[in-house]
């Protein structure tokens, strides 16, 4: 009697025992999870188009961990805005300089700023300086909606981006996503609409605040890297108000 008593005991114990095993703690369960969505989060900013790959940040608002509307390219092209955060302006010299230092580790040699007022500009020169001293080039090469680079100056652009660059002008979305649809195009075969659409807000290359806007006053940005759309697409001619003269069936 006490030897069977015994033995309903022991399988009572064997059975929640095994029990216990089989349901995960809330500590377990809970950093499964979070690894779960921080895997999900890292999948979701980063999208990937025929032969480039943008990567994407979700703090960028400018004073955070990047720089305003950051994004990397192929490991290569880094782009933004103003490293003094162009909301505000201001961002203090040992921001810009911790900005600095965390693109060197991504392997950045050159710093582009296609922001240069006609006038100068105090952060122009701070930025300038603060690249000099951490050993990186800086390119001061004024862009407009209106002012391009020609060829020599884009083959410089482009040259340097091979080399590990951040391009940025003041919002990183309308000239800078001139520049990375002109590097999707020479360097990594895009056509020109799948240029255009990787750049614009919401493409696959635009920056999670913006990208280049849909509006008549852009289109000398459009003919930067796409000097066919005219022929091309009836679509993008009336968005930018450029004359279109190809086949009539086309969008």
């Amino acid at each position: 009697m006490v030897l069977k008593s015994f033995l309903e005991y022991l399988k009572r114990i064997l059975f929640f025992s095994a029990l216990l095993f089989l349901i995960p703690g809330p500590l377990s369960g809970q950093g499964q999870q979070k690894g779960a969505e921080d895997a999900k989060l890292k999948e979701d900013d980063s999208q990937v188009s025929p032969g480039s790959k943008c990567e994407k940040w979700s703090d960028a608002g400018g004073s955070g961990a990047v720089p305003y509307n950051f994004r990397s390219i192929d490991g290569r092209l880094f782009a933004g805005g103003s490293l003094f955060n162009p909301q505000s302006h201001a961002n203090p010299p040992e921001k810009v300089r911790e900005f600095l230092k965390f693109l060197k580790e991504q392997r950045v040699t050159s710093v582009i700023s296609l922001h240069i007022p006609g006038g100068g500009s105090n952060e122009v020169e701070t930025e300038k300086l603060l690249c000099q001293e951490e050993g990186l080039k800086f390119l001061k090469r004024r862009m407009t909606s209106d002012l391009l680079p020609n060829s020599l100056e884009t083959e410089e652009l482009l040259g340097l981006i091979d080399g590990g660059a951040y391009v940025h002008c003041m919002w990183g979305a309308d000239r800078t996503g001139a520049v990375i649809a002109k590097y999707l195009r020479v360097r990594k075969g895009f056509s020109g609409e799948q240029a255009w659409k990787a750049v614009i807000s919401g493409g696959s290359h635009s920056g999670q605040i913006g990208g280049l806007k849909q509006k008549p006053e852009y289109k000398k940005l459009i003919l930067f890297f796409w000097p066919e759309v005219g022929q091309e697409s009836r679509e993008v001619c009336q968005t930018y108000d450029l004359p279109y003269s190809g086949p009539s069936g086309m969008r």
